[in-house]
C-alpha cells in the first residue's frame, strides 16, 4: 500500500535525523542541515502572517523595542543590512582581486550571500513583519577599512588585504548569526533556527576557506 506524502516525508525526516546522530562525514552533516533548511523554507512559506512589533510608551518616551521578539526583529534587520552590504563588497572585491581562485571563491560566496538575504526575508515574512533594514556600524567600518587598505598597499599585497578583510567580516557574521540563533531558540521556532543555521554554516565554510587561502598567500609572499 502506498504511503501518504506526509508519512513519506516523516519517514525521510526520521532517516535524515538518524544520519545526523550517527558518526557522519562533514558532507553528510551538511546534507542533514540542508535537508532541514529546505523543510523549514517550505513550512515557513505556508505560514500565515504573524503580528508585527508594537510600540510602547515607557517613562515619557516611546520604547520601540520592549520584548525579546521585537529585539529579534531589530537584530534581523541589522543582519539584512549586513548581508546586503556584503553583496556590494563582494562585487567590488572580485574586481580588485588578481588571483583567479580568489575571484571564484568571492563569486561563490556572493551567490551564497544572495541566499542568505532570501532566508532573512523569508523569516521576516514568517513573522508577519515587513523587512526593515537597521543600521550595522560594524560592517560599515569593515567596508571602509578594507577600501582604505586596498588604496594604500602595493598591488602585490591586494589579495592578502582582501583575504584579511574576508576573515574579519566572516567572524562578525558568525557572531551575528550565533546571536540570532540564540534568540530564535528562545522563541522556540525551529524553522527559523534551521534557516539561520544554514546561513551560519556557509559563513563558517567561507571563513575556513579564507583562512587557508590567507595562509597560502602569506607563504607565497615570504618566498617571493
Amino acid at each position: 500500500m502506498a504511503r501518504s506524502p506526509a508519512r513519506a516525508s516523516q519517514s525521510a525526516e526520521i532517516g535524515i535525523q538518524g544520519l545526523a546522530h550517527s558518526r557522519s562525514t562533514p558532507a553528510e552533516a551538511s546534507a542533514v542541515r540542508n535537508f532541514r533548511a529546505g523543510g523549514a523554507r517550505r513550512r515557513l512559506a505556508r505560514r500565515g502572517p504573524g503580528s508585527g512589533p508594537a510600540v510602547h510608551e515607557q517613562g515619557g518616551r516611546m520604547a520601540s523595542i520592549e520584548t525579546p521578539r521585537e529585539l529579534f526583529v531589530h537584530k534581523l534587520g541589522a543582519a539584512l543590512t549586513m548581508e546586503e552590504t556584503i553583496l556590494e563588497m563582494l562585487e567590488n572585491l572580485q574586481e580588485e582581486a588578481s588571483d583567479s581562485k580568489l575571484q571564484r571563491d568571492l563569486q561563490q560566496h556572493h551567490r551564497e550571500t544572495q541566499q542568505h538575504v532570501a532566508n532573512l526575508q523569508q523569516i521576516f515574512q514568517a513573522l508577519g513583519v515587513e523587512p526593515e533594514k537597521q543600521s550595522c556600524p560594524a560592517i560599515d567600518g569593515l567596508e571602509k577599512e578594507g577600501k582604505q587598505m586596498i588604496k594604500e598597499v602595493d598591488d602585490s599585497l591586494v589579495d592578502s588585504v582582501i583575504l584579511g578583510g574576508v576573515i574579519e567580516t566572516e567572524h562578525h557574521e558568525i557572531a551575528v548569526y550565533d546571536g540570532l540563533i540564540i534568540k530564535a531558540e528562545q522563541m522556540d521556532d525551529q524553522d527559523i533556527v534551521a534557516l539561520l543555521h544554514e546561513n551560519l554554516e556557509q559563513e563558517e565554510g567561507a571563513l575556513d576557506k579564507a583562512v587557508k587561502a590567507s595562509e597560502q598567500s602569506a607563504k607565497q609572499l615570504v618566498s617571493s
